[in-house]
């Protein structure tokens, strides 16, 4: 009897209660599939014997399951040896001698290199690989250089050897793309061409169009093929987290005639829990994390992906060597996450429709990021932070102070799984706020897995964490967040930034609001003009807010002493900080203050009235909302004494009135 995709997923929830089969079952639940395949990628073998463990365990769970194909998405060495990839090839041909398993049915091979396996590396500087003198030692040039060995080298190295060694190794041709059938089948696959060699990095699929486009009738719409490369295509699985994609023409902008098309592609090391893993838009496309490791997760500050002058160590998924078990049936396929060397289901099983439906794609990630609830505490956790002593990689210890707290509860399959935590700290006296988002320790790996416990380790004289409160707030995959407590707005502006009036400013937001603000301040006290140089552009958006941070507000503060900017300075200095917001946040809400006041001085009565003219003219063209604050405020000559101490010059009180009247105007943004 033929299942339909809806038949195969009643069956396994009814055999398990969720989309995750019991193990021993999942051959049961597939009796009709056409195909089954295993995939995974960077295995990284490094030298002759490191990382062969879990290429075996790898091969023997394929193995055991009865696949008909083993696909491997770039990176097989660690440093692009040939020792290496005859290691690989070594473990490949004791797991499946002749290429068959034990019941004697033949499983193919689909194997791409990616960079690793097609780069010299620093090996030119090694001297192993340099010509000997008579003395045995290795000779130099005049400059002091190693005199290499051309062809003792090329003849150890991947990217000069490959046509032979792989020949050799694999029974086949070596060609930078190619196309094999598998049951009935097509996988195609493209090498990474050239790793840095030559200072040139070559790995687009160039042939990938025309193979298309000859073959397009044979390849149909419906029957599913395979393409196999070692860079995500363009926009597709992973998102904007996707390191170092394809740049899309080869890829991205051909496949997107072919609803049947289903891409495998590794490099980013992105874990296979992530649930952008899998892509669907006009075709498929999965991601495949790394057999070797998965990506070191960062510690990110202000959301952000830079290094921190605190000395947080990066923090490293949880041992997790992952990949696929894919069952391909007529309309669908059963995909499998698996951590490979504990034979552990990593994620419910996903059901992928193909060919994709382009007007209403499944696996699009609109459609999955709302279908759970985020993961969510039913209260704030307890925080501890306690001084320990954190072991080097050279035995000795050093000093940290460690933050921790309990990890959400899950399990609960109406709330989707914890991908990290965005942890605020706001300081009891209201002078600053810091928000670091970090990933999940076991983010990468089976639920069952993860650590109880959340921890990071910072230098003992980290400031931030002193003296706060702190707020954790759980996300998932797709970045979701139960919810922010408390909105966040950003200000940016001049001198009045750093000051004490404006200090007292973002207090009264903070409180009559119940936002955060975040203050950006310019290094100069004024815009340069033009005549003394360009514009202080860079300093209006500074590297916290380039990180990436949202917030719910974005406000540009021009101050009254700001006038002596130019005309043109002033509409350059507004507009790079407008487009700057913009590309992180394309649907910003964006406000500028102008606090002007028409004061007594004849000619700067004449400055502040073209200036706010000015401003109203760059807020209507950059679609920006303007609020001339102070003028709008229709000040008696009494009134105005309690805003200004002398002249235009806002005084503490000033600000803090302004604050208070700007509650309204905010409360509604």
């Amino acid at each position: 009897m033929k299942s339909s995709r809806r038949d195969f997923l009643t069956m396994i929830t009814a055999a398990s209660g969720a989309f995750v089969a019991p193990k021993g079952m999942y051959a049961a639940l597939s009796p009709d599939r056409k195909l089954r395949f295993g995939v995974v990628s960077d295995v990284h073998i490094a030298g002759v014997n490191g990382e062969l463990w879990k290429w075996r365990k790898a091969l023997e769970h394929f193995r055991d399951v009865k696949v008909d194909c083993v696909v491997v998405a770039g990176d097989i060495a660690n440093e692009g040896l040939v020792i290496e990839l005859e290691s690989f090839a070594k473990v490949w041909h004791e797991i499946f001698p002749g290429g068959k398993r034990p019941d004697g049915e033949k499983v193919e091979h689909v194997f791409v290199l990616g960079n690793h396996d097609q780069a010299e590396w620093s090996h030119r500087k090694d001297p192993y690989y340099a010509k000997k003198g008579e003395d045995g030692k290795p000779l130099k040039d005049k400059d002091g250089k190693l005199v290499i060995d051309e062809e003792y080298f090329r003849s150890k190295h991947v990217y000069w050897a490959k046509e032979t060694v792989w020949k050799r190794l694999f029974g086949e041709e070596y060609s930078p793309f190619f196309a094999k059938n598998i049951k009935g089948y097509w996988f195609l696959g493209s090498h990474w061409r050239c790793g840095g060699i030559g200072g040139k990095q070559e790995y687009e699929a160039v042939e990938l169009p025309g193979y298309l486009k000859e073959h397009a009738a044979e390849l149909g719409k419906t029957k599913p093929f395979f393409f196999v490369q070692h860079l995500h295509p363009k926009n597709t699985c992973h998102g904007d987290e996707a390191w170092w994609p394809d740049c899309g023409k080869y890829t991205t902008q051909v496949l997107k005639d072919f609803p049947n098309a289903v891409c495998f592609s590794g490099h980013s090391h992105l874990p296979l829990t992530d649930e952008r893993a899998v892509w669907q838009g006009n075709f498929t496309s999965f991601g495949t994390c790394s057999l070797s490791y998965s990506w070191p997760l960062q510690n990110n500050f202000n959301g952000g992906w830079a290094e921190t002058p605190e000395g947080v160590a990066d923090i490293r998924a949880g041992n997790c060597n992952p990949g696929y078990v894919v069952d391909v049936h007529e309309g669908f396929l059963a995909v499998r996450r698996m951590e490979l060397t504990k034979n552990k289901p990593i994620g419910d099983d996903w059901i992928v429709p193909v060919p994709v439906n382009p007007a209403a794609p499944e696996f699009a990630f609109a459609p999955r990021a709302n279908a759970k609830l985020p993961p969510s505490y039913a209260e704030n956790p307890k925080v501890e932070i306690k001084p320990i002593k954190v072991k080097k990689w050279d035995g000795s210890f050093e000093d940290k102070v460690q933050v921790s707290f309990p990890a959400v509860e899950q399990g609960d399959k109406a709330f989707s799984r914890v991908y990290g935590y965005e942890i605020t700290m706001r300081k009891k006296d209201g002078t600053s706020t810091t928000v670091r988002t970090m990933r999940s320790a076991g983010c990468d790996t089976a639920l069952s897995l993860e650590p109880k416990l959340v921890c990071w380790n910072l230098n003992p004289d980290t400031e931030y964490i002193k003296d706060c409160d702190f707020e954790i707030v759980p996300i998932d995959g797709f970045r979701n967040r139960a919810k922010r407590r408390r909105p966040c707005m950003a200000l940016f502006g001049g001198s009045s930034a750093s000051t004490p009036a404006s200090l007292a400013a973002k207090k009264i937001w903070a409180s009559k609001l119940g936002v955060d603000v975040d203050t950006f301040a310019l290094k100069e006290s004024k815009f340069e003009s033009s005549a003394k140089g360009r514009p202080k552009i860079e300093n209006l958006v500074n590297a916290p807010f380039d990180a990436g941070k949202k917030y719910n507000a974005y406000v540009i503060w021009i101050d009254v002493e700001d006038i002596s900017a130019s005309e043109k300075d002033f509409r350059t200095a507004f507009s790079s900080a407008v487009n700057r917001i913009r590309r992180v946040d394309a649907n910003a809400k964006i406000s500028v203050l102008t606090p002007f006041v028409s004061p007594r001085d004849g000619e700067l009565c004449k400055k502040v009235t073209l200036f706010s003219k000015i401003c109203e003219q760059v807020c209507a063209q950059n679609k920006v909302q303007c609020l001339n604050q102070i003028a709008s405020l229709k000040l008696t000559n009494s009134d105005a004494a309690k805003y200004f101490s002398e002249g235009s010059v806002l005084s503490e009180n000033g600000y803090a009135l302004l604050a208070a009247k700007q509650v309204e105007f905010f409360s509604k943004m």
